[in-house]
């Protein structure tokens, strides 16, 4: 099991925020040691069924049918990113196989010819590949507010008490 630290990030501009970060990774989002403290070292294990806000509100309701919770998977690696990755079981064998028995529903909000549906209206009609860009923009405008994806500050019902 890959050892995970929550550390709080001092070189944030709001220096109250706190990250969860794979301990080999540290390195790679931070030249120096005096720019992050360590408040906990966890192992993935131990972050297994914390609540999170998800990035984009289109299936918020989803909270309710358990979905929003971190889950462990022997996939995640360390090589780079975060060691946390975003599952999307109505999209890849290995997201479907580690949702498949937690009760939250499988959601492919696409249609035949890979253009979003309803179910994305900021994204409605465009071709899954052509909203790239914009997706990307977006999630590049909140990661320079914050630069790691699971900010605790934004989990609905923390299990872990730092």
């Amino acid at each position: 099991d890959n050892q995970m630290m929550v550390i709080k990030a001092q070189r944030i501009k709001d220096g109250d925020d706190v990250f969860i970060l794979a301990k080999e990774r540290l390195d790679a989002y931070y030249k120096d040691s005096s720019d992050y403290e360590i408040i906990e070292e966890l192992t993935g294990k131990e972050l297994e069924g914390i609540d999170y806000v998800p990035l984009f509100p289109y299936f918020k309701d989803l909270d309710k049918q358990n979905a929003f919770k971190t889950l462990v998977a022997d996939y995640v690696t360390v090589d780079d990113g975060t060691g946390i990755v975003h599952t999307a079981p109505g999209f890849g064998e290995d997201d479907y196989n580690v949702m498949k028995n937690t009760g939250v529903p499988v959601v492919c909000p696409i249609d035949a010819e890979c253009r979003f549906t309803d179910e994305v209206p900021d994204y409605k009609g465009i071709f899954v590949k052509d909203a790239d860009k914009a997706i990307i923009k977006r999630l590049k405008e909140f990661l320079s507010r914050s630069p790691s994806i699971l900010q605790l500050s934004e989990f609905i019902n923390l299990h872990l008490r730092i």
